[in-house]
């Protein structure tokens, strides 16, 4: 069993490294919000399974706040200009509501360009070994045709 584990970490670490080598020539890493929930915003703080996702795929949490769950205000997100903004469904975000509905919304630079990402809450936010899923997902997303042999 102890093999088995090395080898799926050693296979994970490929595949994260493959990320990096893939997008190494990026320059620009884009800031996200990641909602956790809504309505009473709620956001992943830098404490959160997260924001290492972000991080690894070439993002960059627009929450700077040490903790796991942020509550959030509206005015802190139009001040933060995120470029994607990344809506988690789930048991904890179970109805979406389409962001250019929500009031203001639509003045987020995220949501004008239509760089808006719906991902699956169990991916996203329990950690484990398809976390690395979800950071080929992302990073697929944000730099996907920006690879380094193109």
């Amino acid at each position: 069993m102890q093999k088995d584990a090395g080898k799926m970490v050693e296979q994970i670490t490929n595949r994260l490294d493959s990320i990096s080598k893939k997008y190494s020539q990026v320059t620009h890493r884009p800031k996200i919000f990641f909602e956790v929930s809504y309505p009473n915003l709620l956001s992943a703080g830098r404490l959160n399974i997260v924001n290492d996702i972000i991080n690894k795929a070439g993002g960059e949490n627009v929450v700077k706040v040490p903790k796991r769950l942020v509550r959030y205000s509206f005015e802190a997100l139009l001040s933060d200009a995120p470029d994607v903004y990344i809506i988690q469904q789930g048991p904890m975000n179970r109805t979406i509501t389409d962001l250019s509905k929500r009031p203001n919304f639509g003045l987020l630079p995220a949501v004008r360009k239509d760089r808006v990402l719906v991902v699956e809450e169990f991916l996203f936010s329990r950690p484990g070994p398809r976390s690395v899923e979800a950071v080929e997902q992302l990073a697929a997303y944000l730099y996907g045709g920006q690879e380094k042999d193109s």
